[in-house]
């Protein structure tokens, strides 16, 4: 299926080794995985709460055209899991080094908390992003709708499981209604790839709480100054898409795509139509 001018699920897609990059983690030195794909303008993908790389793979064919680095945040996938608390602003300042160390700015892209991540980084190091896609995301702050009580209730009920038997006991509501059933081959290889570098238990819990200081606060929303696309599931049951509209009347220059019968991992449910969203965003800038 064609994605957008000449991208195409079925083309050779250029691939480059994956890297180990050295920065901090709070008071703590540790490397940071970062798998890159691809060529050309860099594209920064951040996935939300307990999340690795793993995440974006749909969005590979987009290296066609783009390098596509593929964020690790602390405490999930291949990177290091500090036990002291993490915070929202310093993952934030990972992703920065991450940028500088590939000559940015960048197109940076989160998903959920990785839009926590992004939101920050774009407040506090603007000459690192040239543009700024926040999927299934929440500014927080007053005004947020916070997490469903049913969705957040199951994850704390589960959150002391073991990787494998928390990822099957939660996982099916951040899709859409009835997603699952309806692919089941699909979703068991992507349990697979979540567990094949899982988060361990307290690193889930210690992201989960960067998540609910930084919704508490909220961003600084005043600060950012890139063209920004906001894309939300109108059936999301993680992040209720009021947080969508909350976002696009906070940050101006702004544009809102809503996917009609989404659920909260639009990147998985609908890669084809995500894909071809971002590119045409990233062309609108004049950069892509």
């Amino acid at each position: 299926m064609v994605v957008h001018d000449g991208i195409s699920c079925g083309q050779k897609i250029l691939r480059h080794m994956t890297e180990l990059l050295f920065t901090r983690v709070g008071r703590v030195l540790v490397d940071l995985y970062v798998s890159e794909v691809g060529t050309g303008d860099p594209v920064v993908l951040i996935p939300g709460l307990g999340y690795a790389s793993w995440f974006w793979r749909s969005q590979d064919p987009l290296a066609t055209a783009y390098r596509l680095l593929k964020v690790d945040p602390r405490g999930a996938g291949r990177s290091p899991k500090p036990l002291e608390p993490y915070r929202i602003e310093d993952m934030a300042s990972d992703i920065a080094r991450v940028v500088e160390t590939r000559e940015g700015p960048a197109h940076v892209v989160g998903h959920s908390m990785g839009g926590y991540l992004a939101l920050t980084l774009a407040a506090d190091r603007p000459e690192l992003v040239r543009s700024l896609s926040l999927v299934s995301t929440s500014c927080g702050g007053p005004g947020h709708e916070r997490v469903p009580e049913d969705t957040r209730t199951g994850w704390l009920a589960e959150s002391h499981r073991p990787p494998d038997e928390y990822a099957r006991a939660t996982m099916p509501i951040s899709f859409r209604p009835g997603w699952t059933d309806q692919h089941p081959d699909r979703y068991e290889d992507i349990l697979q790839s979540r567990l094949g570098y899982p988060t361990p238990p307290e690193s889930w819990q210690a992201q989960f709480a960067a998540c609910e200081s930084f919704l508490q606060n909220g961003a600084d929303t005043a600060a950012i100054d890139v063209p920004t696309l906001i894309v939300h599931g109108d059936a999301d049951r993680v992040v209720p898409i009021d947080n969508g509209w909350l976002l696009a009347d906070a940050i101006p220059d702004t544009r809102l795509v809503v996917f009609e019968d989404a659920g909260h991992l639009i990147p998985i449910e609908e890669p084809e139509r995500f894909n071809e969203t971002l590119v045409t965003f990233w062309r609108s800038t004049g950069y892509g």
